[in-house]
């Protein structure tokens, strides 16, 4: 699960070197939100705890609430970028440890 985990080291990376417009989003009214969310979801996934994986999903789908912010904050090519990454590691995480993660 690290492999998720990074992905989402670099998304805070993203998120946290400038303003974050939200409006769209309807999950986080801040981007120190979005932060504190994705680095509780990288801690976890660290710690080997996949029970967020849904919600992680969820938060990368096409037009959800990442690519919404994505789009309006200016960094849409990199958030398809890090969704590409995420569903190559996710699909690793399902194959199980030692799968190619």
């Amino acid at each position: 699960m690290e492999a998720l985990a990074q992905v989402l080291d670099d998304l805070v990376e993203i998120v946290a070197a400038s303003e974050q417009d939200t409006t769209w989003a309807g999950t986080w009214d801040t981007g120190d939100e979005m932060i504190r969310e994705l680095r509780d979801h990288a801690g976890r996934l660290r710690r080997g705890d996949g029970s967020t994986l849904g919600e992680l999903e969820f938060l990368f789908l096409p037009t959800g609430p990442l690519q919404e912010v994505s789009i309006s904050s200016g960094w849409g090519d990199q958030f398809l970028v890090l969704a590409g990454r995420f569903d190559r590691a996710r699909a690793s995480a399902r194959r199980g440890p030692g799968a190619g993660e």
